[in-house]
C-alpha cells in the first residue's frame, strides 16, 4: 500500500519551478521579439550568442557562395526528390526486397518539407583567424534533414550498416565517465 502510494505520487506532474524574475522574463521576451538579431547555440561549449541579423546574414551568403560546397537551384527540389523515393521503394516493395510494411515506414507518414539552413557561431575560433577578423565569427553550416523526404531512408541505411561496422574492434573504450581509453590492441 505504501510502495503504491509511493509510485503514484511519481507519477504525477510535477509543479514547475520558475527560476526567472519578472524583469529577467520580459527581457528575454524582449530579446526573442527583436528581429534585429538573430539568437543560436554556439558551435561548442554551451555558450548562446546573440548576432546581429544582418551579420549573420553575410557569413550564410559567404559560405552558400563557395561553389565547391553547394550549387544553387532555380527551385527547391525535395518534392522531385520524394515521388523518385517512392518509385524506388514502391518497386523494392514489388520485387520483395522490401516487405509492404518497411515500404510504409520508410516513406514516412509526415509531408516531406524542404531542408532548413543555418549556422552555428564558432566563438572558439581565434577572432584574428575570423572570416573578418575580430568582426564577425565563422560560422558551422547546419542544414536541417528533420521531416525531409529522405530522413527516414538514412536512417534505415545507418541501422543497415551498423551490424557490419560493429565488426571492427577499436581501440578506443569508454570508461566510467564516458570518456574513451586507449587500449592495447
Amino acid at each position: 500500500e505504501e510502495l503504491n502510494h509511493h509510485v503514484l505520487r511519481g507519477l504525477q506532474p510535477k509543479q514547475e519551478i520558475d527560476n526567472l524574475s519578472e524583469m529577467e522574463k520580459r527581457a528575454l521576451s524582449e530579446l526573442q521579439q527583436n528581429t534585429s538579431i538573430v539568437i543560436k547555440p554556439a558551435d561548442k561549449g554551451s555558450s548562446v550568442v546573440i548576432m546581429d541579423r544582418f551579420k549573420y546574414t553575410e557569413e550564410a551568403l559567404r559560405q552558400l557562395r563557395n561553389t565547391d560546397h553547394y550549387k544553387s537551384l532555380d527551385a527547391p527540389i525535395y518534392m522531385e526528390t520524394a515521388t523518385q523515393i517512392q518509385e524506388i521503394l514502391t518497386s523494392m516493395a514489388e520485387n520483395k526486397t522490401i516487405t509492404k510494411k518497411q515500404k510504409r515506414y520508410l516513406l514516412g507518414e509526415d509531408t516531406p518539407r524542404k531542408r532548413l539552413f543555418y549556422l552555428l557561431p564558432k566563438i572558439h575560433k581565434a577572432p584574428e583567424t575570423w572570416p573578418i577578423p575580430f568582426g564577425f565569427p565563422p560560422g558551422r553550416p547546419i542544414v536541417s534533414d528533420c521531416a525531409s523526404e529522405n530522413r527516414i531512408s538514412r536512417v534505415h541505411k545507418h541501422l543497415e550498416l551498423s551490424p557490419p561496422l560493429n565488426q571492427f574492434k577499436s581501440p578506443y573504450q569508454p570508461n566510467n565517465y564516458g570518456f574513451p581509453r586507449r587500449n592495447n590492441v
